[in-house]
């Protein structure tokens, strides 16, 4: 019936099957392609600034689906400039981060939010800063480790090791240059400005570090090989997806329930496209698995 998750849903139940090598990566480039194309425009529409581009496409991943647009909107206010100007100081670069952002508005509930004020001050006049509203942020369904706070912090921590985006590759996590930051103390015991938790780690979380290899840097880099016309680029791009592990989320968690091979997220991209571009549209003659079932 069609209450089904995907049109042949009932036939994999009974009769397990797999997409060929040759499907799936056409599925990711496909995905790539798109994706890569969004970067083009957002750099067109931003007169060719690569950097910020790039992190703007990055802030939107750190701030997730609640507050993705709000993040967004964060690096439209940002003038990469400044950072050099006050000589990439730690605090100074949170006290933009967190003024811009609209969290300095408040009144301040420790040293850390009341030096950061201070510096804010100071900062707004110097630069004619016009911070967010506050009420851009949401905290609803989700995890503190989620919360914009420590976001914004890790953001911060980020733009302070001030990496030259031209050296910005695909990693594993375990060998990304983004697993050690260094946030102010203050965030080893806090997820939010006003509320203390146990000692905990501040870093990226391995997921995280994966989310922003497959949702910013590849894209990206995909989206500079089709610009500079590098063909081995965007090879390079869709070899690294095999090296990082897959997604988890509701669309993969159905296609493993289906004993779809789930090991990179080559394969988790591809599935992902499948799901959104395929089998809502019902387009069961283009695929292997729907081929083979409409042949039986």
């Amino acid at each position: 019936g069609s209450t089904n998750w995907i049109p042949c849903e009932t036939h994999l139940k009974n009769t397990p099957a797999q997409l060929s090598e040759n499907m799936r990566l056409d599925l990711v480039l496909k995905r790539l392609e798109r994706k890569s194309n969004e970067i083009l425009a957002q750099l067109k529409s931003k007169n060719g600034d690569r950097k910020k581009t790039f992190y703007q496409s990055l802030a939107k991943t750190l701030g997730g689906k609640v507050n993705g647009a709000s993040f967004e909107h964060l690096i439209q206010l940002l003038d990469f400039r400044w950072f050099a100007k006050v000589n990439y100081d730690p605090l100074k670069i949170d006290a933009l981060i967190f003024g811009l952002a609209g969290f300095l508005e408040q009144d301040a509930n420790s040293e850390y939010q009341k030096r950061l004020k201070e510096e804010f001050s100071h900062l707004k006049h110097l630069f004619r800063l016009q911070p967010m509203s506050f009420t851009n942020w949401k905290y609803s369904r989700m995890r503190p480790n989620g919360y914009p706070d420590i976001r914004l912090a890790q953001l911060s921590a980020i733009f302070q090791m001030n990496i030259p985006i031209s050296n910005v590759k695909m990693s594993k996590s375990t060998q990304s240059p983004l697993k050690n930051l260094t946030l102010n103390e203050f965030w080893k015991d806090h997820y939010h400005f006003n509320k203390e938790t146990k000692v905990k780690s501040y870093q990226l979380s391995k997921g995280l570090i994966d989310s922003i290899n497959i949702n910013t840097i590849a894209p990206y880099q995909f989206a500079m090989g089709k610009l500079l016309q590098q063909q081995k680029q965007k090879n390079e791009v869709v070899e690294s997806l095999g090296l990082i592990a897959p997604e988890k989320n509701s669309i993969i968690k159905k296609w493993k329930e289906l004993r779809i091979n789930v090991n990179s997220s080559f394969d988790s991209q591809a599935l992902i496209e499948l799901k959104n571009e395929m089998c809502e549209n019902k387009k069961c003659l283009f695929c292997d698995i729907g081929k083979t079932i409409l042949k039986t």
